[in-house]
């Protein structure tokens, strides 16, 4: 049985998710039964950005409450997927861990509620 490692906060840096993914993924490899190239397919650190270096969220402690926006350069998550994708990322007001559905809808509101 695989074990799902990335659950608890064992470093955390406010406004430093780059960081704070790595020691996530560190505390999942440590953890979690692999294959034996010692990768884990389901799991993936994901780095958002675009050629702007723009990204606007919602529902980020570095914002003004959860319904404001705020723009990230390159914001980085920790997806898990066994067997459906579990999002991390422990600068969300929603929770650190979130289903996709619900993080890509709470943190990236409809173009036409912008």
């Amino acid at each position: 049985m695989r074990k799902n490692a990335a659950m608890d906060v064992l470093h955390y840096w406010p406004s430093y998710c780059e960081e704070n993914i790595w020691h996530l993924c560190a505390q999942a490899v440590a953890n979690c039964v692999s294959d034996d190239n010692g990768r884990d397919d389901n799991a993936w650190a994901v780095l958002i950005s675009n050629a702007a270096r723009t990204v606007y969220f919602r529902g980020q402690k570095a914002g003004r409450g959860p319904r404001a926006g705020l723009v990230w350069d390159y914001p980085v998550i920790y997806v898990y997927a066994d067997p459906h994708p579990i999002v991390f990322d422990h600068d969300c007001v929603y929770g650190p861990r979130l289903t996709l559905e619900e993080y890509l809808a709470l943190s990236f509101p409809p173009l036409k509620a912008v």
